[in-house]
């Protein structure tokens, strides 16, 4: 499969082992289970993943790791590489993330607190905002409609808004909160990916 995201270099063939299939997740993680995926990702360290790439942040380069375990809904793992991570805006964003999908919603928020305004708020509000366009549900509306009058990201309006639907047998709306959480997290983890590499 062609390398979808061009700011990882396309020898980067160990890192993008892990990115082949476009997924699009549940909001709350699903029960766990162990793949060859997952005993793979354990075997390599941060630097290993990041081949041929150098790494110039630790802290960053775990948080990638700790990314692809959240993508793939290894909980347990990914939480572990935020705890272990250091702390920073983006550790506290990762960190967030993991508790907003175990779900700790509350937990969720006392991370994203820490993460204060965290650089990509304006990049991921724009590219929600985007999307909330082309979506016609009732959900997509009344969120375009908050974000443009709030006029920047709104973490916490976000994580209500997983915990009311989360809950909702509305497939479709729930659906287009689950393309919002993919936006969010592929704006995360390129910022996250040129933070380890010092990528351009």
């Amino acid at each position: 499969m062609a390398n979808q995201r061009s700011f990882i270099p396309a020898d980067s063939t160990t890192l993008l082992e892990f990115l082949r299939e476009r997924r699009l997740r549940a909001l709350t993680y699903p029960s766990p289970t162990t793949t060859d995926l997952k005993s793979r990702l354990d075997t390599l360290t941060p630097d290993q993943l990041l081949v041929p790439a150098k790494v110039v942040s630790a802290t960053d380069a775990l948080c990638i790791k700790g990314a692809l375990y959240e993508r793939h809904d290894f909980y347990d793992a990914a939480h572990t590489c935020a705890q272990e991570a250091g702390e920073s805006p983006t550790v506290a964003y990762w960190h967030g993330i993991c508790h907003r999908r175990q779900p700790d919603y509350g937990n969720s928020k006392h991370w994203f607190r820490r993460v204060g305004r965290h650089p990509i708020f304006p990049q991921v509000c724009r590219a929600v905002c985007n999307f909330l366009v082309t979506a016609s549900d009732d959900v997509a509306a009344t969120f375009r409609r908050h974000l443009e009058e709030k006029g920047e990201w709104d973490a916490f309006y976000w994580i209500d808004l997983c915990s009311e639907w989360a809950r909702q047998e509305d497939e479709a709306n729930k659906r287009v909160l689950m393309e919002v959480q993919e936006i969010e997290w592929e704006v995360l983890f390129e910022y996250t990916y040129r933070a380890a590499t010092a990528s351009e």
